[in-house]
């Protein structure tokens, strides 16, 4: 009885071994439109601030050049260093806030509801972290519009934690 159904479990996966094979893979599968940001939210203790677009396009802007692995293309993006973007609204890192800064994190939303995670460290801290992290409002010098804003990170040797469409930013401490 217990030969029978290992025999007829064995038939039934190489029976579905095509049907496995023609599963399409990441590249080939077609992507839902991700909505594009009309305005973005810093969550910093405990307080929140919304920005517009235009006011984040009025800011203080980098350009840093990057390989795109999911595009498999350079590209240049321009936008508002993350560090840079909190210290102006209330997070800063220095030598009065460092220890609950070290004891903090920062998540970054898109409105796909993709997170990413970035440590304070990573994001202020050069003698640490020698990329950056910027808040893009243009690639190759033009406006993204099918996004509004995007995360990029220099650092990053993979775009796994690039985001589209960033809608809010939160600074939290850390419980311990």
């Amino acid at each position: 009885m217990r030969l029978t159904r290992l025999v007829l479990a064995a038939l039934l996966a190489v029976a579905t071994l095509p049907a496995l094979a023609q599963t399409p893979t990441a590249e080939e599968m077609p992507h839902k439109p991700i909505p594009a940001t009309t305005s973005l939210t810093l969550v910093l203790n405990g307080k929140s601030t919304t920005l517009t677009l235009a006011q984040i396009a009025a800011l203080p802007h980098k350009s840093v050049s990057v390989f795109n692995a999911h595009e498999k293309k350079n590209e240049t993006y321009s936008g508002v260093p993350l560090a840079a973007l909190l210290t102006a609204n209330g997070a800063p890192f220095n030598h009065q806030t460092q220890h609950d800064m070290l004891n903090s994190y920062i998540t970054i939303k898109g409105t796909d509801g993709y997170t990413v995670v970035y440590s304070t460290v990573e994001v202020y801290t050069p003698d640490y972290h020698t990329g950056d992290v910027i808040i893009a409002d243009t690639r190759d010098g033009q406006p993204i519009t099918t996004d509004g804003l995007r995360m990029v990170s220099t650092e990053d040797g993979h775009p796994m934690r690039w985001l589209h469409s960033v809608t809010t930013i939160t600074l939290t401490k850390a419980g311990y």
